[in-house]
């Protein structure tokens, strides 16, 4: 079997119903890469999962299930190493992504090496809203020239590139160092975070036009858990993050005063175990800068409607170019909020 130029790696786990929703919505439209379906479900369940997978393939999908009892960073970093396409994105077995745009994402950053990842848009459906339902989520080009630069950018008006595209070798080396430093068994918001940030250190960031992922909010995944409750371990789990992160901002020539001060600046707020502290406190001076930056930003946002640097209802623009596999995601996302059950014939 000759190697694909992309593989997508699908982390699941205990959500069967989402992957047979998943792959219906791939057997009607083929991707054109790879797929590898990173399993970290109970046998029964990983089973059933495997039987999905054959039918799948049988139909013509270049899938494969890889069964792996790990962790989700641990599971997603052992199947970017078993790997060999040089361009590899990830997506959650809820979601959607664009095949059009990946390829595209892929081509950009051959042509581009001082770029580490490139995505399109990407929105959020809320299924059971039949008006105001979907968003558009933030995302901008991260271009400055300077590491350091790039990761104030970054943080400073955050937004996801997890599921971005990427070389395999860079991915990889993040995954490791991010594997290593944070535990995705007690939150999956510090991993993300140290992600985001390697990659910036690593090269610019790119946001091209076109839709290229749609998430679904429902109430089992880790984005809508994540914004209640308690922290486990919350100081020992940012130490780890705090050296990682300190060590390879060193490692571009920040000296190390520097480092340090911004991420306890900017990251400090994961010390406290309450969930409710989201983003770092701000003086009243710097809430209203917050609020003025805020406003242009808005402003740009409407003049350049590519570069969303706060989220917003969704427009046809969006989406343009991909309206049949978008008309299709946003249907399939409605009828079976909760994924597909067993046993369902879907017409």
């Amino acid at each position: 079997m000759s190697v694909p130029r992309i593989t997508c790696i699908v982390p699941t786990h205990q959500r069967p119903q989402f992957l047979r929703r998943w792959l219906h919505f791939y057997g009607r439209f083929p991707p054109g890469f790879g797929i590898v379906i990173a399993d970290s479900s109970a046998p029964e369940v990983a089973a059933e999962n495997a039987r999905l997978v054959a039918t799948a393939q049988a139909q013509g999908l270049a899938v494969e299930h890889r069964p792996l009892n790990l962790d989700f960073m641990s599971k997603c970093l052992v199947a970017l190493e078993q790997t060999e396409s040089p361009w590899v994105t990830l997506c959650a077995d809820d979601d959607f992504l664009f095949p059009e745009a990946v390829k595209q994402c892929a081509d950009f950053l051959e042509r581009q090496p001082g770029y580490v990842s490139a995505q399109g848009s990407t929105a959020l459906l809320y299924p059971e809203r039949r008006r105001f339902g979907c968003m558009r989520l933030k995302g901008f080009n991260v271009e400055e020239s300077v590491p350091y630069e790039r990761c104030r950018r970054l943080a400073g008006n955050f937004f996801s590139n997890f599921y971005s595209v990427y070389r395999r070798e860079e991915l990889t080396r993040n995954f490791r160092l991010a594997t290593a430093n944070t535990d995705s068994r007690l939150t999956y918001t510090l991993p993300e975070m140290l992600l985001s940030q390697l990659s910036a250190l690593q090269g610019r960031i790119k946001v091209l036009p076109g839709m290229h992922l749609l998430m679904e909010r429902h109430p089992t995944n880790a984005g809508y858990l994540g914004r209640t409750g308690v922290r486990p371990q919350a100081e020992a789990l940012y130490q780890r993050f705090r050296y990682c992160l300190v060590t390879e901002l060193v490692a571009t020539g920040l000296p190390s005063t520097t480092a340090e001060h911004y991420v306890d600046e900017t990251f400090g707020y994961f010390r406290e175990p309450s969930l409710k502290h989201r983003s770092r406190r701000r003086s009243p001076g710097d809430k209203v800068a917050h609020l003025v930056r805020s406003v242009t930003e808005r402003v740009q946002d409407a003049f350049y409607p590519d570069q969303v640097r706060h989220r917003r209802l969704i427009r046809r623009s969006d989406y343009a170019g991909s309206e049949a596999i978008w008309a299709a995601a946003v249907k399939l996302m409605r009828t079976y909020p909760d994924g597909i059950p067993a046993g369902v014939a879907i017409p």
